[in-house]
C-alpha cells in the first residue's frame, strides 16, 4: 500500500499538470484521506490544495446525490464538486432540503436537468448556499417567467458564468428579467433554446451591457424571427460571441442578412440560423 508521502509525490505530479485529471486528482484524495485524516487536513486541505483550486476548469467529482455529496465534503471542505440530479423528479420537501443544506457551498456546478422543480426556482433562487455556483443547469423544468425572475433577482448566484435555462415555458417577461439582472454579469454562456422569449425577448437581451461578457448565446426555437435577429445583429453588448444559436426561429432573409453583415458580430466561429 502507498504511504502518505507517497500519495503526495503522486498528486503533485498530477496538478502541475497542463491539463489535470480531475478523477485521478480525486483518487488520490480519498487514498490520502484515508490513509492519514490529519495530516490530510492540515497539509492538503488547508495547506496545498487552496492554491490550485483557481486553475481547476471544472469540479473534481460529480455527486449523484445529496448524501454522496455530504460523504464527499466530509474528505473535502472546499468547492470543488458538481452535484448532478439529472431526471431526479424533486418533491417540494426535496427541494427545500437541498436548498438548506449547507455541503452546496462546496458544488460550483448544480444539474437539475428534468427534475421537475417549477416553482422550486425561487428556493434555489434564495439559497445563500448557492453563492460558488458557476454553472447552473435547469433544462425542462418549467420554472416560467417567476423561476427566472427569481433566479434573475438573485444576489446569490452572481458568480454564475453559465446559465442553461432550455426548455422552461419562459417568455418575454422572463427574458427581461435575464436581461436586466446586475446579478448576471459574469455570464459568458447562456442557453434559452425552446423557450417563448419572442421578439421582444430577443430586443431585451440584445439591449443588455450586463450580458457584455457572453460567448456563446443559444436562441434557437424561441420565434424571434426577422425584428429579433436585426437587434442581435446591432448589439454592441454581443461583440464577444463565437457561438450563436438561432436555428428554427422563422428568420428569413433580412433577418441573415443582417447577422452575417454585422460589424458586431465577427468574432462569430458557429452561426445557426
Amino acid at each position: 500500500m502507498r504511504g502518505f508521502q507517497e500519495l503526495f509525490g503522486e498528486l503533485r505530479s498530477l496538478v502541475n499538470q497542463e491539463q489535470p485529471d480531475g478523477k485521478a486528482i480525486w483518487r488520490i484524495l480519498e487514498a490520502m484521506a484515508e490513509e492519514s485524516p490529519d495530516r490530510f487536513k492540515a497539509e492538503v486541505v488547508e495547506g496545498y490544495l487552496p492554491a490550485f483550486i483557481p486553475r481547476l476548469s471544472g469540479p473534481l467529482h460529480v455527486c449523484g446525490s445529496l448524501e454522496a455529496l455530504e460523504d464527499a465534503c466530509a474528505i473535502l471542505s472546499l468547492p470543488v464538486f458538481s452535484l448532478r440530479l439529472y431526471g431526479q423528479k424533486l418533491t417540494h420537501k426535496e427541494v427545500q432540503a437541498l436548498v438548506q443544506s449547507p455541503q452546496l457551498s462546496y458544488i460550483t456546478r448544480l444539474d437539475l436537468e428534468g427534475t421537475q422543480i417549477e416553482e422550486g426556482a425561487k428556493a434555489l433562487a434564495e439559497s445563500p448556499n448557492l453563492s460558488n455556483l458557476t454553472e447552473l443547469h435547469l433544462h425542462v423544468n418549467q420554472i416560467r417567467d417567476e423561476g427566472a425572475k427569481a433566479l434573475a433577482n438573485s444576489p446569490h448566484l452572481s458568480n454564475l458564468t453559465s446559465l442553461h435555462l432550455s426548455d422552461n415555458e419562459i417568455g418575454e417577461e422572463g427574458a427581461k428579467a435575464l436581461a436586466n439582472s446586475p446579478h448576471l454579469s459574469h455570464l459568458t454562456t447562456l442557453e434559452l433554446h425552446s423557450n417563448e422569449i419572442g421578439e421582444e425577448g430577443a430586443k431585451a437581451l440584445a439591449a443588455s451591457p450586463n450580458l457584455s461578457n457572453l460567448t456563446t448565446l443559444d436562441l434557437s426555437s424561441n420565434e424571434i424571427r426577422n425584428k429579433g435577429a436585426k437587434a442581435l445583429a446591432e448589439s454592441p453588448h454581443l461583440s464577444h460571441l463565437t457561438t450563436l444559436d438561432l436555428d428554427s426561429n422563422g428568420i428569413g432573409d433580412e433577418g441573415a442578412k443582417a447577422l452575417v453583415e454585422s460589424p458586431y458580430l465577427r468574432g462569430l466561429t458557429e452561426l445557426y440560423v
